[in-house]
């Protein structure tokens, strides 16, 4: 019986402590002032919190089952691991606030940078901007504190353990059993078990999404990294091949043979005279949020919302991914994002190559990085996707190195004035600096706000890239007057002034603008947008009538659309832009989405040809 009371005791700490690192989050993060509590998440945040503290207690509960029918208290390997358990929970639950600080998110597939990203810069980022020593002495005091705690808590061990009676520990064990099988399917007996699927409560975003534990949140993106990483990805989609070809049918409204079959296009003709040049530039973190209207104008990126005029753009249009390398490899290969671009390079395919098809239409190809070519192998990667040549920050000479990424935007934008850019040229431009660890001397540089703390200076990185994008532009177009210009960011910041905080759909959206010559003409906003329509809008500009491509995005000339706007974590429903965890999304909206990232994801391994009938 002392051992059943020692694992139900573990059991409430370590729901404490994962309910107390919840709610650290909530209190503290501004982010969740105008966000209200409703019976509904207590109840689920409960849920989940029991159901990690079941998990977290399965071998000492093993122990302890063990020990009922062997007469053994087993008290030492039980008072070490309740020590090692309760540190973890401890340790996942600060460091999941820490992390929430920088990425305004539970543990999410960020993670994976430590492993697969430049991890020389992350681990020197994360050293000037912590107290790593004093991080790693608090810890180990922690951790002999909660040996003298568990040490009290367990008592003395009983060195003559009688054995209970044979239908005595079946009794107690049976009924232990059964209590651990509810709590391991989230306080749930029949049914399905508890999924990440089930925090859809409120209407409200911030709120659902703090509804897992850390533990739960780092156990779902491992899981998620590890099946799209060796070809099981479908069951992050909760999908089974033989669903594909109904998937394509519903989600594309027609019947179709094979997955492209949807997705192909005939030009209608050029609605500008052809370009000389075309520059794609993707800004690092580039926000739709300071060009919206009805917002507070902290005018943050002048020269970009100088550019509306006279463009075609969207000022709330969908990132491919959550993150940079996602996000760019997604527009690079002209597929969706659904979880494999998190790997890294992925030799699939190149039939919706952005590049080979500018290729077609007889433009060479340039890639530019401000960062290493060979982060995440990103430049072998654009190569076979097409380019026809790659230049990262190591080939700019020595102001490479001299910042954590790379080099700077500044650096980055005169490198490219300075180089001869062919004729008919297409060219991709990824810049870096509106990134931790957010160094640049933004007073030296001009900034004209007055920066209170490291809050704004994070935030007004954005207006250093501006700075350089809008001389960067001026420049070439005296000097190529017949270019055109697309504007974009790989992501929205994570870092916004508080009082447009609360504003959910800041969170999922970046600009996408077309500016150069001609375009004036043609110029008009679009309501919604992704970055996949950014290939099919400017084939629609510059191509000849006939010219056939493939593409998973949309001309943003259409009039109507075959799938709404949506990514990884929201969708546009009604004329509105809704999180795929919201309460609010309809249940057919949320299902769309689904199954066009489970297509996206069998597309990027299989090719096009739906699996056979077995």
């Amino acid at each position: 019986m002392k051992n059943f009371k020692r694992d139900a005791v573990l059991f409430a700490l370590i729901a404490l402590i994962f309910c107390a690192g919840r709610l650290s989050i909530y209190f503290i993060f501004s982010e969740f002032e105008d966000s209200c509590v409703s019976f509904a998440w207590i109840k689920r945040c409960l849920q989940f919190d029991l159901m990690t503290a079941a998990y977290f207690i399965l071998p000492s509960a093993f122990l302890t089952i063990a020990g009922a029918f062997s007469g053994r208290e087993f008290f030492g390997p039980k008072k070490i691991y309740a020590v090692f358990a309760i540190v973890v929970a401890t340790l996942l639950a600060v460091v999941n606030a820490c992390y929430f600080f920088e990425y305004k998110s539970q543990f999410n597939f960020w993670i994976f940078g430590v492993f697969v990203d430049d991890a020389g810069a992350i681990f020197n980022t994360i050293r000037e901007q912590y107290p790593v020593f004093w991080m790693l002495l608090g810890c180990a005091l922690y951790s002999v504190a909660v040996w003298f705690f568990v040490k009290f808590l367990y008592g003395k061990k009983n060195e003559n353990p009688e054995k209970a009676p044979l239908k005595k520990s079946l009794l107690f064990c049976a009924a232990y059993a059964f209590i651990l099988f509810a709590l391991l399917r989230g306080v749930r007996i029949s049914g399905r078990p508890l999924q990440a699927r089930d925090i859809a409560v409120t209407a409200d975003e911030h709120m659902n999404s703090l509804i897992p534990t850390s533990a739960y949140c780092l156990k779902e993106e491992i899981f998620k990294f590890l099946t799209a990483k060796f070809s099981g990805g479908l069951k992050n989609f909760n999908a089974k091949e033989k669903d594909l070809p109904h998937f394509l049918n519903s989600v594309f409204r027609g019947e179709f043979k094979t997955i492209d079959e949807p997705l192909k296009r005939v030009s209608k003709g050029a609605m500008i005279e052809r370009p000389s040049r075309i520059f794609v530039i993707i800004c690092e973190s580039h926000s739709a949020w300071p060009l919206i209207e009805n917002l507070p104008d902290y005018n943050i990126i002048p020269n970009t919302k100088k550019m509306l005029k006279n463009s075609v753009f969207s000022k709330r249009a969908f990132p491919s991914g959550n993150g940079t390398m996602a996000t760019v490899s997604s527009i690079i290969s002209g597929i969706p994002d659904s979880g494999i671009s998190v790997e890294g390079v992925l030799k699939k395919t190149d039939d919706f190559a952005f590049a080979k098809f500018m290729k077609h239409l007889g433009y060479s190809s340039v890639f530019y990085y401000g960062g290493q070519s060979t982060w995440l192998g990103l430049g072998e990667f654009a190569s076979f996707m097409g380019f026809d040549k790659v230049v990262g920050g190591e080939k700019m000479g020595d102001v490479f190195g001299t910042v954590e990424w790379g080099v700077r935007d500044k650096d980055l934008f005169e490198f490219i004035e300075k180089s001869e850019i062919p004729e008919n040229s297409f060219n991709m431009i990824l810049t870096v600096s509106n990134h931790q660890p957010y160094d640049v001397d933004l007073k030296k540089e001009g900034c004209p706000a007055v920066l209170k703390g490291e809050e704004d200076n994070k935030i007004w990185h954005a207006w250093y890239t501006d700075k350089y994008l809008g001389i960067f532009i001026e420049k070439m177009l005296k000097k190529y007057p017949d270019s055109v210009f697309v504007i974009t960011g790989d992501h929205p910041s994570r870092y916004k002034p508080e009082k447009i905080k609360r504003f959910d759909e800041l969170d999922h959206v970046v600009p996408i603008i077309f500016v150069g010559r001609g375009i004036e003409k043609i110029a008009f906003e679009k309501d919604f947008a992704k970055h996949l329509d950014i290939f099919p809008t400017l084939v629609e500009m510059v191509s000849q009538k006939g010219f056939e491509y493939k593409t998973w995005g949309e001309s943003m000339f259409e009039k109507s659309r075959q799938v709404p706007p949506l990514y990884v974590k929201a969708i546009v429903s009604n004329g509105k832009i809704v999180s795929l965890n919201s309460r609010e999304l309809p249940g057919e909206m949320r299902e769309l989405a689904r199954r066009y990232h489970a297509l996206a994801y069998y597309r990027s391994r299989n090719g096009e040809k739906l699996p056979e009938k077995k």
